[in-house]
């Protein structure tokens, strides 16, 4: 494969859920992941939204699916690192659990699941194209199987994985999908990503969360920068001492540019409510802000809705 850039990829949050919405994708990516054949496949939901309670964090997933024994899959798109993602990881795999075990059903009722993240970066610094994350008797030194497994795909690993499946996680890198084999998974996906960015409203969708996405980097260093520097040069004159100039400068520099993204990124996550009329949710996951960020985002969101 020859690496390219690409307008439009499968890395984008609206391309991967509607390419995933095909269930025959859905499946053969599915059989590639377990190395096993699965007979059917249901694709539940893309953005799927579960909030148990209104006072409670909702989770939105990219895709849930489901196979003919009921086992429930949720598979990530993450294009970019994420500092807490096993925490992230640890609050699906707990929201996927209480999604499928509804009031009256027993324990034993709860179906397999399994949460799929597929990483544009090396999720774990090991140069790995997958890493499985199961449950484990430390006594015992040995699995203790609950029925569930997180598992990580990295675009930037090695690995001993069926060709198609290493063929996949090179084209989310950027690779171009060789033309030899137009009936091979990846080029199945290439040939919908195409078709999906000639659609008016889904390329619009796109371009507009890579817009935002880019905006609220660019605009938040920027922002940063200016208050910084002024904030600095403020409290170093208030001091007037050498050292506290210094350290006045490094402080303000510090919390300009934190105050600085903290605004942008709450006025990207509006814009892209108020233009595609997505809710709070959607919007922050659009932009995949850190979950340990967002209600800070969400304050900020509040003040901008004020002030307007």
């Amino acid at each position: 494969m020859s690496t390219q850039p690409h307008p439009l990829s499968i890395t984008n949050s609206v391309i991967f859920t509607s390419v995933f919405e095909d269930e025959t994708i859905a499946k053969q990516f599915l059989e590639l992941v377990f190395g096993v054949e699965i007979k059917k496949v249901e694709v539940i939901h893309t953005e799927h939204s579960i909030k148990e309670a209104p006072a409670l964090r909702g989770v939105r997933f990219d895709v849930f699916v489901k196979d003919e024994n009921e086992t429930a899959y949720d598979v990530e798109m993450q294009a970019a690192k994420e500092e807490h993602l096993a925490k992230r990881i640890r609050f699906y795999e707990s929201s996927l659990d209480s999604s499928e075990l509804s009031e009256g059903k027993d324990f034993e009722e709860l179906p397999d699941a399994y949460v799929i993240f597929i990483c544009n970066f090396d999720p774990t610094g090991k140069g790995r194209m997958r890493t499985t994350i199961a449950d484990y008797s430390v006594e015992d030194n040995e699995p203790y199987a609950i029925g569930r497994q997180a598992i990580l795909l990295s675009s930037k690993g090695e690995g001993n994985e069926a060709p198609e499946l290493k063929a996949f996680l090179e084209y989310v890198g950027g690779a171009t999908p060789e033309s030899d084999s137009a009936d091979s998974f990846v080029n199945q996906v290439d040939a919908k990503v195409q078709m999906l960015a000639l659609d008016p409203t889904v390329r619009r969708t796109a371009m507009l969360v890579e817009q935002e996405i880019a905006y609220r980097a660019r605009i938040a260093g920027k922002k940063a920068r200016e208050e910084g520097l002024e904030e600095g040069r403020a409290e170093g004159r208030v001091q007037g001492l050498a050292e506290g100039r210094a350290e006045g400068r490094a402080e303000g520099r510090a919390e300009g540019r934190a105050e600085g993204r903290a605004e942008a990124t709450a006025q990207s996550v509006l814009s892209l409510i108020q233009t595609l009329g997505l809710d709070r949710d959607a919007a922050l996951e659009a932009l995949q802000i850190p979950l340990a960020d967002r209600p800070g985002i969400l304050k900020l969101i509040e003040q901008l809705d004020t002030e307007s």
